[in-house]
């Protein structure tokens, strides 16, 4: 879909992620992050997600989720670059 627009080999897919400011402790992030690896696992919350809601969860550490966003950041800047993409 996003190839018909001529954005050919983008990765457009929805996410959801958890947020917190920087001054949140460590520890209370780490707390945070095993109580919903531990739940995405559990086999009637997958299947929840996916059959009702079509997600397929996905568990990633910290350093990988603000990678990924640093990435999104970095692709849809280029893509409203490149194709002059402005607010109605």
């Amino acid at each position: 879909m996003i190839g018909e627009v001529g954005a050919e080999g983008i990765d457009a897919r929805a996410c959801w992620g958890a947020l917190a400011t920087s001054q949140t402790p460590g520890a209370i992030l780490d707390r945070f992050h095993a109580a919903l690896s531990r739940t995405l696992v559990k086999p009637q919350v997958d299947a929840r997600m996916s059959a009702s809601l079509g997600i397929e969860s996905a568990a990633s550490t910290s350093a990988e989720f603000g990678q990924f966003l640093t990435d999104q950041i970095e692709t849809w800047t280029r893509v409203v670059r490149q194709h002059d993409i402005r607010p109605d």
